[in-house]
């Protein structure tokens, strides 16, 4: 900003004849011009000097932004997304899966309803979510603006399949049930 001041005030001073004032702008300028060289300079070395750092603090905060990263080993999350509360693909969705909760509690699973911007709101199952971690969520999950989406994460907290239409619950369940973590389960009920 200053620079462009001194470059209008010279201007003037040219269209009014009083070039006598030029030589104190002009070293105003190079002063001015090197300040800002000088802290240019700095902003990039400083940045070089700082990626590394800046970087592994980057990973670890958006590894803390997962809220559901308490659930790892203990649950599996089924996670639907809509724009709006009043959405039929939500509302099917969640009706099929409440006509299956029984399904649903022998496979560890939870179902985690984020609608527009709200909060997440526990469907199926309980599990304490923090406020705010809608938009957790919806960072770490949205891929592209649809209407509504649903995400299975496994046990081993990994996206083990996702969709954009009301998905049978059985479909999900032979999904589950071939996971090596179901498996093991299946194996420790029988035996015991």
């Amino acid at each position: 900003m200053d620079i462009l001041a001194s470059v209008a005030a010279q201007m003037r001073l040219f269209s009014t004849g009083q070039e006598h004032r030029f030589d104190g702008l002009k070293d105003r300028i190079k002063r001015n011009t090197v300040k800002i060289g000088a802290r240019c300079l700095m902003v990039v070395f400083g940045g070089i000097l700082l990626a590394t750092p800046v970087s592994s603090t980057y990973a670890q905060s958006t590894q803390a932004a997962n809220p559901l990263a308490d659930l790892r080993g203990e649950r599996r999350i089924v996670l639907l997304f809509s724009k709006s509360r009043s959405d039929a693909t939500l509302d099917k969705q969640v009706d099929l899966l409440r006509a299956r909760r029984r399904d649903l509690s022998d496979r560890d699973t939870i179902v985690l309803v984020v609608e527009g911007r709200s909060d997440v709101v526990s469907a199926i199952g309980y599990v304490d979510v923090p406020r705010g971690a809608a938009l957790d969520l919806r960072r770490l999950y949205e891929k592209e603006r649809v209407r509504f989406f649903g995400i299975l994460i496994g046990k081993d907290g990994q996206e083990k399949s996702r969709w954009q239409r009301v998905r049978d619950p059985q479909d999900m369940f032979d999904q589950i049930d071939a996971m090596p973590m179901r498996q093991q389960e299946i194996r420790n009920t029988e035996t015991n």
